[in-house]
C-alpha cells in the first residue's frame, strides 16, 4: 500500500533524480531523468529515461534496500544506557541511500540556477539538487553559492582579477547599512562580520573549513584583506601601521606553518585562529566604521612530524626551502625591491651555501623539492621583511637561522652500535659537531643525551643516586627526531608570540581576564583542517577528526537555533526532538558529556592511579599513556570492550589493532599502532638540561619556555631537570579546543566552506563525486538534513494557495472567501482558511503536519505526500472529464469534416471527366503538328549529310599531295645528316691518335724522373749509413785504445 501510495504521487513527465552506481558514470552520482512508466507488481518500480549524452532507460525501485553496513545489523544497536531519543540519532552516512528524488522546477533552466543565490529559499533541498546547483554556477563563473547561513566557496584554480578586485571590494565596502550584498561573496561575509562589529558591537566569528587544496588559505587572507581595509573605507594608502601588519603577518605564518602536499601547493598543516580586534564605533564614529586596532593568533596542532619527514610527492614547511634558495642567492644581485639581508642574516646564510635538499636527510624524504610558479628567494625576502616588521631582531634572525639549519642536520646524524655492545649508540658522522656548534652546546654532552638517558633511583632509604642506561640505535633516532621537533615548534611558537605581543592590545583580544566592558569587539577568523580520511588514518587525523566533530556539532547547534528562530517569526508550532545531532560521536571521542572522571589515587608516580569508568577514547589513549607498560594492543583491546556493542565504534577483525570510528562524515578505520607515542611527544629531561646550558641565550629561553610549557620539575636547590610532568598532546588539544568552542560560542558565527572542485587541481573542471564527498564529509549535507528535519517542504502563501486550491472542500463559502482574498492579494488568510479547511476534510494527514505561517506554509513530508496525492487523484479526476468533453468536440469536427469532404470529392469528379475530353482534343491537335516538323526535320539532315561527304573528300585528297611532298623532303634530309655524321667521327679519330701520342709522352718522361730521384736518394741513404758505420768503428777502435792505455799507466804505478 506505501509502495502503491508513493506511486500516486509521481506521474508521467515528473523529472527526478536518479542515483547512479558503479560502472560507466559512476563519477556523476546523481543523473536527471523523466518519468515514463510505472511497473505494478509486488516490487513496484518506476521506468525512467535518463538525461544526457548516454540517454537510457532504467527501472528504478520505489523502496531502497537497508545499508550492508547499517550498525542494526551489528551485535547490538547501541551500549547499554545509550540516549534513544531522536536528538541522539546517527548522522548522514548510516541513512539509506534513496531510490530516486524530486528536482526543484526552479532549477531546470540554467537561468533559474543562475539565479538561485540562496539555495536554501528553494522548497526540496538535498544532495542532487545542491550538486547541480554548484556544478552549473561553477560552469558559468559563479563561484560563490548561499545555503541558509552558510556560503559554499567552490576553487575555481584560476586568477579571477576581476572578482577580487580593489573595484569590487570597494563596492561592498561602500554598500549602505541593511543593503543585502549584489552577490554571494567571500567579501559580503567579510562585511557582514564587520557590520556586527559597528553596529551591534558584538564579536564575530567567520569559520573557514574544506579540504587541503579547497581553497581555506586564500579566503581567510581575503577575509582579513576586506577586515583590515574595511575601516580604512577601502583605501590601502590610508591603512594604519596595525593594519599593515596584520596582513604582515600571513607570509611569515604561511613560510613556518604551511608545506606542499599532494592536494595543495600552499596547504596549511595548523590550525589558526585570528582574533582582528576593532575599536569602539562611537569613538570613530566621525571618520566611518570601527578600525582595526589589534590582534592575536590562536595555533592548534602543527604538524611537527613533517619536519623529520614527508610523504613522497610533498615538502616540508616552505621555510627550509626559502633558506636553502636565498642561501644558493647569496652575493648576486638583490631582488626587486627587497630589502639587504644584514651582516648578521648574510653569516648565517653562508653555513647553507652550497648545500641542496638532497644534502638533508629530513628534506630528501619527499620527492618534491620546487614549488612551481614560487621565486623562493623572493619568498625569503618576504618572510625576513615579515619577520623585521614584528620587531625581531637581526641576531634572532641570525639565531632563527642557525635554528633551522641545525634542525635540518639533525637529520644527517647517524647512530651506530659500538664494538662489543649491541644495545648501545653512538653518533658517527661531522654532523653532530655541526648542530652542536649551531646550538650552542657541546658535541659530547648532545651526543650523551642523545645516546644515553639517567634515571634517578632510591638507594637504599631515602637517598636517591643518579644511574645513566644506554640506548639503542632506533631509540636514540627517535630522541634526534624528537629534538628536530621541538626545536622546530619552539621556533613556530616564538613566532606566533612575537607577532601576538605586536599586534596585542593590553592582554587577550578575546577579552579573557578582562571585565566585560574592557573588552573590545572582535571577528575571529578561524582557518581549520578538514575532515581527513586516507588509507592509513593515525592520531592526527583523530584529533582532526574530533575538531570536526565540534565545530559540525556547533554548526548543528547555530543551524538549530537559526531554524528555531524562524519557526518562533512564523508562529509555528515544532518539537525540539525532531532536529539530530552528533553529541554521541563527541561522547565516544571526549568521554562523559558531564566531565566527571573519578580518580583514585594510588602510590607512586605516574600510573600509580586507577581510573574508575574513564569513557572516551582520548581519555582512555591518556590514561594508557600513563600506565606503566602500557601498549596500543592493551588500549585496542579496553575500546573493543568498552564501546564493543556502540553503533559508532566497530573493531577491526581482519586487521589487528585497528578500529571504526563512524563519523558524521562517514565511517574512518584508525591504525592505532603510533598513537601512544604521538601522543606522548616525550622530549627526555637530559636534553632539556642539555639545551638549558646552551652558550646561545636564543636557544636557552626557547627551552625555558619550552619548559614551562611542558612542565618539566627542576630540583629547588640546583635548578636542575629531574623529571617531566606528565603530558599528552590529546589533554592539550582538547583544553584548547574547549576554550575556542567557548570563545566562539560568545560570539555571531559566520560559515565559509570552500569546496575543491576536481583532485587534479586543474580549471574549469567539476568532478563530481568528489565535490558530493567533500559536501558529505564538510557536514554540508547534514546541516541541510538537520534544517529540514522539522518541517522540509516550505512554501510562499501565493504558491502554496494556488498549488493546493484545486482540493479545497466543496462550498460555495470557502470559494467565494478564497477568491476575495485571493482578488486583494490577502494570500496570508487565504492560506490559513484553505489549509484548517484542508486538515479538517483529510484525516490521514499527520497530527501538526501542516503549520500555516505568517508568510510561509511548513509542511512535513507525510503531510506533503498525501496533500500529494489528493492533488494527483483530483487532477486525475478531473482530466477524466476534461478528456470526455474533448473526445465529444472531435467526434463532432470530425463528422463536419466528412460532410465536407464529400461535397468537394463530387465536384472533383466532375472536373475530372471535363479534363479528360479536352486533354484528347489537345492530343490529336499535337500529332498532326509533331508529323510536319519530323518531316522538315530528315530532309534538312539529308542535305547536311551531303554537303559534309563532299567536304571530307576534298581534305582527302589535298592530305595524300602533302604527304608525298613531306617524304621526299625528308629522304634529303637523312641523306644529308648521314654524311656529316662521317665527316665528324673520321676527325674525331685523328685527334684521339695524337693526344694520346702525346699522353703517352708526358707519363713515360714522369716516370723516368721519379725513378731518377729515388736512385739518387737510395745512393745518398747508402753513404750515410757508410758513414755511420765507418764513425761507429773508429769510436770502439778509439775506446779499445784508451783502455789499453790507460791499464799501462795504471800498471806503470808504483
Amino acid at each position: 500500500m506505501a509502495e502503491a501510495a508513493e506511486a500516486a504521487l509521481l506521474e508521467v513527465g515528473v523529472p527526478i533524480w536518479v542515483p547512479v552506481g558503479s560502472g560507466a558514470g559512476a563519477d556523476d552520482v546523481w543523473r536527471g531523468g523523466i518519468v515514463v512508466g510505472f511497473e505494478e507488481g509486488p516490487n513496484s518500480a518506476l521506468i525512467v529515461e535518463l538525461e544526457g549524452p548516454r540517454a537510457e532507460r532504467v527501472v528504478v525501485p520505489l523502496r531502497p534496500s537497508p545499508p550492508p553496513d547499517s550498525p542494526t545489523s551489528r551485535r547490538g544497536a547501541s551500549q547499554p544506557g545509550s540516549p534513544t531519543k531522536a536528538r541522539q540519532r546517527s548522522p548522514s552516512p548510516e541513512r539509506a541511500l534513496p531510490t530516486y528524488l524530486r528536482r526543484n522546477a526552479e532549477l531546470l533552466t540554467a537561468e533559474g540556477t543562475a539565479a538561485a543565490r540562496d539555495l536554501a529559499l528553494l522548497s526540496l533541498l538535498h544532495e542532487p539538487e545542491l550538486l547541480h546547483a554548484l556544478q552549473a554556477r561553477f560552469q558559468v563563473g559563479i563561484v560563490y553559492t548561499f545555503t541558509g547561513p552558510m556560503l559554499l566557496a567552490v576553487n575555481p584554480f584560476q586568477n579571477l582579477p576581476e572578482l577580487y578586485s580593489y573595484a569590487r571590494l570597494r563596492e561592498f565596502v561602500d554598500l549602505p547599512f541593511g543593503e543585502p550584498a549584489p552577490e554571494p561573496h567571500v567579501y559580503g561575509v567579510a562585511r557582514d562580520a564587520y557590520q556586527g562589529v559597528w553596529r551591534a558591537g558584538s564579536s564575530q566569528t567567520v569559520l573557514v573549513s574544506g579540504e587541503s587544496g579547497a581553497g581555506k588559505t586564500e579566503t581567510t587572507k581575503f577575509v582579513m584583506r576586506f577586515l583590515a581595509l574595511a575601516g580604512a573605507g577601502g583605501a590601502e594608502d590610508s591603512m594604519s601601521s596595525c593594519e599593515r601588519r596584520v596582513l604582515e603577518s600571513i607570509p611569515l605564518l604561511e613560510a613556518l606553518g604551511n608545506a606542499k602536499t599532494l592536494r595543495n601547493d600552499n596547504s596549511s598543516r595548523f590550525g589558526k585562529y585570528t582574533e582582528l580586534q576593532f575599536g569602539r564605533a562611537g569613538a570613530q564614529a566621525a571618520e566611518g566604521g570601527p578600525r582595526l586596532v589589534g590582534a592575536k593568533t590562536h595555533c592548534y596542532l602543527l604538524e611537527k612530524v613533517r619536519v623529520v619527514g614527508a610523504a613522497p610527492g610533498e615538502r616540508s614547511f616552505h621555510i627550509f626551502y626559502q633558506l636553502l634558495a636565498a642561501a644558493r642567492r647569496l652575493g648576486q644581485s638583490p631582488v626587486d625591491g627587497a630589502e639587504s639581508l644584514g651582516s648578521l642574516v648574510e653569516d648565517a646564510l653562508r653555513a647553507t651555501a652550497g648545500r641542496t635538499t638532497a644534502d638533508f636527510g629530513f628534506l630528501s624524504k619527499g620527492s618534491a623539492t620546487d614549488l612551481s610558479g614560487h621565486d623562493e628567494a623572493a619568498d625569503f625576502a618576504a618572510t625576513l621583511a615579515a619577520m623585521r616588521c614584528f620587531s625581531i631582531q637581526e641576531q634572532e634572525i641570525a639565531d632563527i637561522l642557525s635554528v633551522l639549519l641545525a634542525t635540518l642536520l639533525l637529520g644527517n646524524v647517524a647512530f651506530t652500535a659500538p664494538v662489543g655492545n649491541s644495545e648501545g649508540a653512538e653518533a658517527v658522522g661531522d654532523a653532530l659537531k655541526e648542530v652542536s656548534a649551531l646550538l650552542g652546546v657541546e658535541a659530547a654532552a648532545l651526543e650523551a643525551t642523545l645516546c644515553r638517558r639517567s634515571m634517578k633511583v632510591r638507594d637504599g632509604g631515602a637517598a636517591q643516586r643518579t644511574i645513566s642506561q644506554t640506548r639503542t640505535t632506533n631509540q636514540a633516532t627517535d630522541g634526534r627526531d624528537a629534538l628536530a621537533r621541538h626545536l622546530y615548534g619552539s621556533l613556530f611558537a616564538f613566532a606566533v608570540a612575537r607577532v601576538n605581543d605586536v599586534l596585542g592590545v593590553g592582554g587577550s583580544v578575546s577579552g579573557a581576564g578582562a571585565s566585560a566592558g574592557e573588552a573590545l569587539p572582535f571577528v575571529g577568523v578561524l582557518d581549520i583542517f578538514g575532515f581527513e580520511f586516507f588509507e592509513h588514518n593515525s592520531f592526527e587525523q583523530l584529533c582532526i577528526n574530533f575538531t570536526n566533530e565540534l565545530l559540525q556539532q556547533y554548526f548543528n547547534e547555530v543551524i538549530f537555533e537559526h531554524e528555531a528562530a524562524l519557526y518562533a517569526r512564523e508562529c509555528v508550532q515544532w518539537n525540539p526532538e525532531d532536529f539530530p545531532d552528533n553529541k554521541a560521536v563527541v561522547e565516544l571521542l571526549s568521554g562523559a558529556s558531564d566531565g566527571r572522571r573519578k580518580r583514585v589515587s594510588g602510590i607512586g608516580g605516574l600510573g600509580g592511579g586507577q581510573t574508575a569508568e574513564l569513557s572516551g577514547i582520548l581519555p582512555m589513549l591518556d590514561e594508557e599513556c600513563n600506565v606503566t607498560g602500557g601498549t596500543h594492543e592493551t588500549w585496542c583491546r579496553k575500546l573493543a570492550v568498552k564501546y564493543g556493542m556502540n553503533r559508532l565504534f566497530q573493531e577491526v577483525l581482519i586487521r589487528r589493532n585497528h578500529f571504526v570510528v563512524r563519523h558524521f562524515a562517514g565511517p574512518v578505520e584508525y591504525a592505532s599502532d603510533e598513537f601512544l607515542a604521538k601522543n606522548k611527544d616525550e622530549l627526555s629531561p637530559d636534553v632539556l638540561e642539555c639545551m638549558r646550558e646552551s652558550s646561545k641565550a636564543f636557544v636557552r629561553l626557547r627551552f625555558q619556555e619550552h619548559g614551562r610549557t611542558f612542565g618539566a620539575q627542576t630540583a629547588a636547590a640546583t635548578g636542575r631537570v629531574t623529571r617531566a610532568k606528565a603530558y599528552s598532546v590529546s589533554s592539550e588539544f582538547q583544553q584548547q579546543l574547549t576554550d575556542l568552542m567557548a570563545g566562539i560560542r560568545k560570539t555571531s558565527p559566520h560559515f565559509v566552506r570552500c569546496i575543491k572542485p576536481n583532485p587534479q587541481s586543474l580549471p574549469r573542471k567539476f568532478h563530481r563525486r568528489s565535490v558530493v564527498e567533500q559536501l558529505r564529509y564538510q557536514g554540508v549535507l547534514e546541516a541541510i538534513w538537520v534544517s529540514r528535519a522539522g518541517y522540509p517542504v516550505r512554501q510562499w502563501h501565493r504558491e502554496a494557495v494556488l498549488d493546493f486550491r484545486c482540493i479545497a472542500p466543496k462550498g460555495q463559502k470557502l470559494k467565494r472567501r478564497l477568491e476575495v482574498e485571493v482578488g486583494r492579494g490577502g494570500f496570508a488568510e487565504a492560506a490559513r482558511l484553505l489549509f484548517d479547511a484542508i486538515v479538517e476534510a483529510y484525516p490521514a494527514l499527520p497530527a501538526g503536519g501542516v503549520q500555516v505561517g505568517t508568510t510561509m506554509l511548513f509542511l512535513k513530508r507525510e503531510a506533503s505526500d498525501v496533500l500529494a496525492l489528493a492533488v494527483r487523484q483530483t487532477r486525475a479526476s478531473a482530466a477524466v472529464v476534461v478528456q470526455s468533453c474533448w473526445r465529444g468536440v472531435g467526434c463532432r469536427r470530425r463528422f463536419a469534416a466528412a460532410k465536407r469532404a464529400a461535397l468537394k470529392l463530387q465536384a472533383l469528379a466532375r472536373a475530372l471527366a471535363a479534363r479528360r475530353v479536352v486533354s484528347a482534343m489537345r492530343r490529336e491537335r499535337a500529332a498532326t503538328r509533331l508529323q510536319a516538323t519530323e518531316r522538315g526535320r530528315v530532309s534538312r539532315a539529308a542535305r547536311r549529310r551531303a554537303l559534309w561527304a563532299a567536304a571530307v573528300m576534298q581534305r582527302l585528297v589535298r592530305a595524300r599531295a602533302t604527304r608525298r611532298g613531306f617524304l621526299r623532303s625528308l629522304e634529303a634530309i637523312v641523306t644529308m645528316q648521314r654524311w656529316y655524321r662521317r665527316s665528324v667521327r673520321r676527325i674525331r679519330i685523328l685527334r684521339r691518335g695524337r693526344a694520346a701520342l702525346a699522353l703517352q709522352r708526358r707519363c713515360r718522361g714522369v716516370l723516368g724522373r721519379r725513378r731518377a730521384r729515388e736512385q739518387q736518394l737510395a745512393r745518398l741513404r747508402l753513404d750515410e749509413a757508410c758513414r755511420r758505420l765507418l764513425h761507429r768503428w773508429r769510436y770502439r777502435i778509439l775506446r779499445r785504445v784508451r783502455r789499453r792505455h790507460a791499464a799501462a799507466a795504471l800498471a806503470a804505478r808504483p
